[in-house]
């Protein structure tokens, strides 16, 4: 697999932190591959016998069967146990082995159509133990390989969640100076801050959940830090205002060290959004009055600095500055408040909140619905494993993206086909988005 189908194609994925090989058992490995654990249950044999370096025929010798086991592992950076019960702790280490490994499973995102000057690539982390993920800028050299140093470490342009860091402070104080963060409202209908003043009152009481501390975790969200607190057991950590530590981690495979304030990436790719360049714009039925041609359009947006998004588990999607790293704005879509309230709870377990990659294409429409239809670029994301609905962003100008850029949702209640169970609630067949 370290060079997929064919020896032209990039490896994809970097699957450990530390970036070169350290011993055999670590797989540090910065190509794509499978990693082998083997366990054999009372072989017989003694652990020096197996691990030695003299090799048998494995069709003559039961010695050879159980040493062609160790052999894969060694080749592949897994971990071999010969399991008994001395040895019960060894599946709980195999265990630990396979899931504290830093991941990336999503596809990359490329700010151009050709390899030149440049030329950059866009891709995610998550780190499963932690919960936290990555987003991160890397050079492409003219001849298709990623930039590394001269030790073959992994050389980034910039990390988001390195990035979200400086933006809102030490201890996330300046989690409201610092960051443009906007849900939508049901009841009017449009689009609102996410400040715990300004969102509606429904929200307000599925983020409360039955406590008084809604504030304090739509702070949480923002990346305040202040209440967290690690605990195991004791008093109820809604009444005494705990809310769960995230801890000082890394999730890239160039081990750089953020306070995981980025939620997990685990099935959204990220999304490059430079200068329009749709095609099939032209003639037709589109627009041909001057100022309203694509072409017009392309035009007027030719200086539109890059952006990158990608959707998160830690229910927003973010969107970021191409160049610098720099959040720029994130959108909580009211289709996850419902389970906004256990993110920050101390005993959280992972969920999928904000999980399936956006779509993102230049329309010709009345943004509002009541305003002259004009060109814009528009986004339309789902919320994959997250749940059931959609949401759409107009996207034109992200640099000054305001709470009246946020188009519509849509969700099962919104589904005209649904259907009354017995007590009058509409049953909808949407399936997750």
């Amino acid at each position: 697999l370290q060079d997929d189908v064919t020896p032209d194609f990039l490896d994809r994925i970097y699957y450990r932190a530390t970036p070169s090989f350290v011993s055999l058992a670590d797989d540090a490995g910065l190509h794509q591959h499978i990693q082998t654990h083997a366990v054999t249950f009372h072989s017989g044999f003694l652990s020096s016998q197996i691990r030695s370096a003299i090799w048998y025929d494995q069709s003559a010798f039961n010695l050879g069967l159980v040493k062609d086991f160790f052999h894969a592992t060694i080749n592949s950076r897994g971990q071999y146990f010969d399991f008994n019960r001395s040895r019960q702790n060894q599946l709980t280490n195999l265990s630990t082995t396979v899931s504290a490994g830093i991941s990336s499973t999503t596809p990359v995102a490329i700010n151009t159509q050709a390899v030149g000057q440049d030329a950059v690539l866009y891709r995610t982390f998550y780190d499963p133990v932690n919960l936290s993920g990555d987003l991160v800028a890397q050079e492409i050299n003219p001849d298709a390989t990623l930039a590394t140093t001269d030790d073959g470490e992994p050389v980034y342009l910039w990390s988001a969640a390195k990035q979200l860091d400086s933006l809102i402070g030490v201890n996330g104080a300046e989690h409201l100076a610092g960051r443009d963060i906007f849900t939508y409202s049901t009841e009017s209908r449009s689009g609102t801050n996410f400040l715990y003043s300004s969102i509606n009152s429904t929200q307000q009481v599925l983020i409360d959940d039955g406590s008084s501390i809604g504030e304090l975790r739509i702070n949480y969200l923002r990346g305040n830090t202040a209440n967290e607190e690690d605990i195991l057991e004791g008093p109820d950590p809604a009444e005494e205002k705990i809310l769960r530590i995230r801890p000082q981690t890394t999730s890239t495979a160039g081990g750089i060290v953020h306070n995981a304030k980025l939620g997990t990436i685990a099935n959204a790719a990220p999304v490059f959004i430079g200068i329009p360049q749709a095609d099939g714009r032209f003639g037709g039925a589109w627009p041909r009055a001057d100022g309203e041609t694509y072409l017009d359009f392309q035009r007027e947006q030719l200086n539109r600095d890059p952006s990158v998004l990608v959707a998160a588990n830690d229910g927003m999607l973010h969107l970021f500055d191409a160049q610098t790293g720099d959040e720029r704005f994130a959108y909580v879509p009211n289709l996850v408040f419902s389970k906004l309230s256990v993110f920050s709870d101390p005993g959280y377990r992972h969920q999928f909140y904000v999980d399936s990659t956006p779509s993102v294409n230049d329309a010709y429409i009345s943004v509002d619905g009541i305003a002259a239809p004009a060109w814009n670029t528009t986004l339309v994301g789902g919320l994959g494993a997250g749940g059931r609905g959609y949401y759409a962003l107009n996207i034109t100008d992200p640099e000054n993206f305001t709470r009246d850029d946020v188009m519509w949702e849509f969700g099962p209640e919104d589904d005209p086909d649904a259907t009354a169970d017995n007590d009058g609630n509409g049953i909808s067949d949407m399936g997750l988005s």
